[in-house]
């Protein structure tokens, strides 16, 4: 797909070249998702995976197997993947403190945010 040949290519030249990174820096995926299953998960996961370190995940209420399949990605990575209890999503402000609450505590030398499970970055 030309979406993840671009999204891992402007990753790669994002933290390459224009951030310093230092050997045994972390780099820590955070992602809210919800019901992902049958979305663009796999992809952007897969895209990210060679250049991060570790995972939080926040999936908000999920009914499908969206977090199993975060689970399935991961392998291999340390990650964690917390479960709302209540759904968050319409209130964007609690949802994204909730998740850079989370990430935090795993204490990252860098954070790569990816808003959604289903949005990343696009070449020009």
């Amino acid at each position: 797909m030309i979406f993840i040949s671009r999204l891992r290519n402007k990753i790669e030249q994002y933290i390459y070249k224009k951030v310093s990174i230092y050997k045994g820096d972390s780099i820590t995926l955070s992602m809210v998702v919800r019901n992902e299953e049958n979305g663009f998960l796999p992809e952007v996961i897969n895209a990210v995976k060679p250049l991060i370190t570790d995972a939080v995940i926040l999936d908000d209420c999920s009914t499908d197997n969206t977090v199993q399949l975060c689970e399935k990605l991961l392998e291999g990575i340390p990650h964690k993947v917390y479960k709302n209890k209540r759904a968050q999503f319409s209130n964007e402000y609690k949802l994204r403190s909730k998740q850079f609450k989370l990430t935090r505590k795993e204490n990252p030398n860098w954070i790569f945010v990816e808003v959604y499970a289903d949005e990343g970055i696009s070449g020009t």
